[in-house]
């Protein structure tokens, strides 16, 4: 359930422009660099706070663009959704870039996403 959640999340993020979709095939692809970086715990739940609060962003943006009644409305509530989400990340010392790569391996890496799935649960206060 939780899994099915954050790939609905995750799929709002990318349709929001603040994570690049990068499908699991491109793990054979990764850099050396990639493969060996590891991400931190303290950056992983810094992570885990900025996607929740862009998941909650997201989530508004899409639910006030459907109320919009005109292009220029929409495009207004983007620009703010997505100022939002910068900030979201400058909040966490994350740059986009960064949450980009974390969001990919994620992702990529099962390991990685049960660890975040489980991160995310607590941070949510242990529902789902």
């Amino acid at each position: 359930m939780i899994d099915r959640t954050l790939r609905s999340v995750f799929a709002l993020l990318v349709a929001a422009g603040m994570v690049a979709a990068v499908p699991a095939t491109l793990s054979a692809q990764e850099t050396p660099e990639e493969q060996t970086d590891s991400i931190a715990d303290e950056e992983l739940e810094r992570f885990a706070r900025a996607y929740l609060e862009i998941a909650q962003l997201a989530s508004e943006m899409q639910q006030d663009t459907a109320e919009a009644t005109s292009p220029e409305a929409k495009q207004q509530i983007q620009q703010e959704a997505r100022a939002a989400m910068t900030q979201a990340l400058q909040e966490r010392d994350l740059t986009p870039q960064r949450y980009r790569e974390i969001a990919g391996r994620v992702n990529r890496d099962a390991d990685l996403r049960q660890e975040f799935t489980a991160l995310v649960q607590e941070l949510r206060g242990g529902g789902g």
